[in-house]
């Protein structure tokens, strides 16, 4: 098997080859999209476009995967862009999207029709995902050769069989289109699939649209059955910088990040990119009030879909990551509801996230009851139950309430620690001060001063209180210490108290 092939095989490609090999989907080739946007082009239905628009499975195959970076996940070199079949009149502020940069991996696309019969006559969509898919593919941050820069978008108008003007679809294109109707969870809720959501109609919409009355759907992107569908699927078991929300995009910003998919994931994964899936039952009441086209025949099937993804993804999910999603305490409830379901756990993450006590002690309780979890939020929890570790180093630079409470409580259980440097991990005075507690009881040290250490220097660093409170911790541990340099730094009287 070539490197590539199986690349592709450990990411999990081959669950949506099937509808690939058969035709029911066809992927459009991602530099020919970027093309089109920067020529004005407009999107034509699938039947009507050149054979040099799209990309082959076995052309996708042989690229296998976008590699990891330190910055960002792993994912399959598809990229799918959804229009769910209505268009809408009511919608918020455009996003701010103006100019040509670089980008690339494996997005998925959900978005709202803006007319009946086109979901982008003026190429307003079409324009948006080409600056993002830029910034996606930008060589200069991931070191893209040109192969790896070939990736299959999957978006709904192009990709699947459409009816002709005024006109039906072949009973074959009908039956290829009803097995890429089912396939549709398989591509949005794939853990190595990105997604932008376009949860924002152009500037100047409905300006200039035809738009109709009668059988419309004129919800907006959270309020439409299929979109809803859509983004519940992209939430479920995806690495956080694999679900966008181009609706968040702000180009004019981006000029202060080094390279553009750093600004572009910063952006479209924070303050409402994304929210945690729902339960099969909660979404089948949920999807209740959602408006669909054609509602009689969809809400049954995205309910039944729904619950088969669920049950596949949060099943076989390894890893959650949900930090740094401006998440609160209502978000975290529901992630505690999904732990049961999620039966081969092993790493969560919840980081960056704004949870109060109440809840972060809900949360720390029933991760610790997880049986499978072996880290969480960078903490090592299999290492600490086991005792394995002395010095502790935790990977995370932001640890919360909720990773405060888990790791006191496994520092109570592990006796062979003796050091557990949390400086500069984004702890707040409470949980500084919560760790402090177990710390000097246990006589762990917690700011990086070394049990053998005669002399620490921090002249000019500028401290926090909180460091404050870590210095403290370790000049009641260690021993050894006979003199700390704190000149230069604001302590006041408070901070003379905290530390002595």
């Amino acid at each position: 098997m070539a490197p590539s092939s199986s690349q592709w095989q450990a990411l999990g490609g081959e669950a949506v080859e099937a509808v690939l090999r058969s035709g029911a989907v066809a992927l459009l080739d991602a530099d020919w999209v970027v093309k089109q946007a920067d020529a004005g082009g407009i999107l034509k239905r699938r039947q009507d476009l050149p054979s040099e628009a799209f990309i082959t499975l076995d052309e996708l195959k042989e690229i296998g995967a976008i590699p990891a970076t330190p910055n960002w996940s792993a994912s399959l070199p598809i990229i799918v862009v959804s229009c769910e079949g209505a268009q809408g009149v009511e919608h918020r502020s455009p996003p701010v999207w103006a100019f040509p940069v670089n980008a690339r991996a494996l997005p998925f696309v959900p978005d709202p029709w803006l007319e009946p019969d086109h979901p982008d006559s003026k190429g307003q969509w079409l324009r948006l995902v080409g600056i993002a898919l830029r910034m996606w593919m930008d060589p200069g941050a991931t070191g893209a050769s040109s192969k790896a820069r070939r990736n299959g978008i999957m978006w709904d108008f192009p990709s699947l069989h459409q009816h002709p003007p005024g006109g039906e679809r072949s009973e074959l294109e009908d039956n290829l289109f009803k097995q890429a109707l089912g396939s549709l969870a398989n591509f949005y809720s794939h853990p190595a699939i990105a997604v932008f959501k376009l949860t924002c109609f152009p500037e100047g919409y409905p300006q200039g649209y035809t738009l109709v009355t009668a059988g419309a759907n004129v919800k907006d992107y959270p309020d439409r059955g299929w979109t809803f569908t859509e983004s519940c699927w992209a939430s479920m078991s995806k690495p956080r910088d694999l679900t966008l929300d181009l609706g968040l995009l702000n180009v004019d910003a981006l000029a202060s990040f080094s390279f553009p998919r750093v600004g572009l994931v910063k952006q479209c994964t924070q303050g409402g990119g994304r929210l945690p899936p729902p339960l099969p039952a909660d979404f089948a009441r949920l999807i209740e009030d959602k408006s669909f086209t054609n509602g009689k025949d969809d809400r049954p099937l995205v309910v039944r879909l729904y619950a088969e993804a669920f049950e596949r993804n949060m099943g076989q999910a390894s890893t959650l990551d949900y930090s740094d999603l401006k998440w609160g305490d209502d978000e975290s409830r529901q992630v505690r509801s999904l732990l049961p379901s999620a039966s081969g756990l092993k790493s969560l993450s919840m980081t960056g996230n704004a949870i109060h006590y109440d809840e972060a002690t809900q949360l720390a309780n029933a991760v610790l009851a997880v049986p499978t979890l072996e880290s969480f939020g960078g903490i090592p929890i299999a290492g600490l139950r086991a005792d394995r570790l002395i010095v502790l180093r935790i990977k995370s630079t932001s640890l919360g309430m909720a990773e405060a409470l888990v790791l006191s409580a496994l520092l109570e259980d592990a006796p062979s620690v003796t050091e557990c440097n949390v400086r500069g991990k984004g702890l707040d005075s409470a949980s500084a001060s919560l760790l402090s507690k177990v710390a000097v009881a246990k006589g762990i040290l917690l700011f990086g001063i070394k049990h053998d250490q005669a002399e620490a220097k921090y002249p000019n660093r500028k401290l926090t209180p909180v460091d404050l409170i870590l210095i403290g911790s370790d000049l009641r541990v260690g021993a050894s210490l006979t003199s700390i340099d704190l000149r230069g730094n604001k302590l006041g009287v408070e901070g003379w108290t905290t530390i002595f």
